[in-house]
C-alpha cells in the first residue's frame, strides 16, 4: 500500500553558507588549550565578509570552511 502524506511535504532547513579558506598557514606558537596551530584565513564567497585569521583548526574543517555570520544572520 503506498505511503500517504496527510500533512504535505516537510519543509527543509535552508544551507548554511559557509566561508571558505582562502589562505592555510601554521599559527607562530600555540596558545593555552589549543590542539593544533593549524588555521586559515576565512572569506565568505557570497557577502564577501572577512573573517580574518582562525586557528586551532583540524584539515577537515579548513577544507569544510566555518558558518558566515553575515548570511547565516536569521537562522539559528
Amino acid at each position: 500500500m503506498p505511503r500517504v502524506d496527510l500533512f504535505g511535504p516537510v519543509p527543509r532547513k535552508p544551507r548554511r553558507v559557509m566561508m571558505h579558506a582562502v589562505d592555510i598557514g601554521q599559527a607562530p606558537g600555540m596558545m593555552p588549550g589549543w590542539t593544533s596551530a593549524k588555521g586559515g584565513k576565512f572569506v565568505c564567497r557570497r557577502c564577501g565578509h572577512d573573517a580574518g585569521w582562525l586557528f586551532d583548526m583540524t584539515d577537515t574543517e579548513i577544507r569544510r570552511g566555518v558558518p558566515c555570520p553575515v548570511c547565516n544572520e536569521g537562522e539559528g
